[in-house]
């Protein structure tokens, strides 16, 4: 385990305790005693954390710097339910005087995009055809050909855009060549219970791909959407580009 780890406060909750040596909130609208720990992430995770809890929180937020070495309670790694990662959760109230640093936390100031538009994913009915033509007249860049959850698919950037080209012909019910819209996500298990809990409804649970987990969700006007996260270094090495996201 590191040196330090953080953990996310509103400041008035932070300036109560500095009256009182001690910091008993375990994490947004909710105490020590209410929940039986206190949590906390490692600097990794911060975002993360604050993409999904604090969102929508219009009170100045205080990052908390602590130093494991000044504690005085257990510190337990676990694994929360519906999350992949393990967090460190303190089993007992925080001394303030093991708090190195506290700083202003502005969501989305320093915090990544939490999605970005990927792809237009389409049907082709003649793959080469397709392929030539937006060679052709847009000068599209062939980034990968792979064959992913058992169809072949190639991806073309044509300038900073993207077409994910898919060996198949439009269906007869009526459907377009579009056949989705694809968004790569940062922490896809956040939104999908976000989205979940505000009455979307998700075609079917997370499925998990070579190098990728997807969910599909309909948009407003049937708009089929794909929610993606991606993990390049588990997936063909020619695509792995592709997926890439700084």
């Amino acid at each position: 385990m590191t040196a330090e780890i953080y953990h996310l406060t509103l400041e008035s909750d932070w300036s109560s305790a500095t009256a009182l040596g001690t910091y008993a909130m375990s994490t947004l609208g909710r105490s020590l005693d209410e929940e039986g720990f206190i949590h906390a992430s490692f600097a990794h995770q911060v975002d993360g954390v604050a993409n999904r809890f604090y969102r929508d929180v219009t009170e100045p937020l205080a990052l908390l710097t602590i130093e494991l070495a000044e504690l005085d309670v257990e510190v337990r790694l676990e694994v929360p339910p519906g999350a992949r990662d393990a967090f460190p959760h303190l089993y007992g109230p925080l001394r303030t005087a093991a708090v190195s640093a506290v700083r202003p936390y502005r969501l989305g100031e320093s915090s990544p995009a939490p999605a970005r538009l990927h792809h237009t994913h389409i049907f082709a009915s003649d793959l080469a055809a397709t392929v030539a033509f937006y060679r052709r007249w847009f000068d599209a860049k062939v980034v990968a050909d792979e064959v992913l959850l058992g169809s072949r698919n190639v991806m073309v950037a044509i300038g900073d855009g993207r077409l994910n080209i898919y060996d198949q012909a439009p269906g007869s019910t009526g459907r377009s060549g579009v056949h989705h819209l694809g968004l790569q996500i940062r922490d896809l298990d956040a939104l999908a219970e976000r989205m979940r809990d505000g009455g979307c409804e998700l075609r079917k649970p997370i499925t998990e791909g070579e190098g990728f987990r997807y969910v599909m969700v309909q948009a407003p006007d049937g708009i089929l959407l794909e929610l993606f996260e991606s993990d390049p270094t588990d997936m063909p090495p020619a695509a792995a580009p592709w997926f890439a996201w700084d």
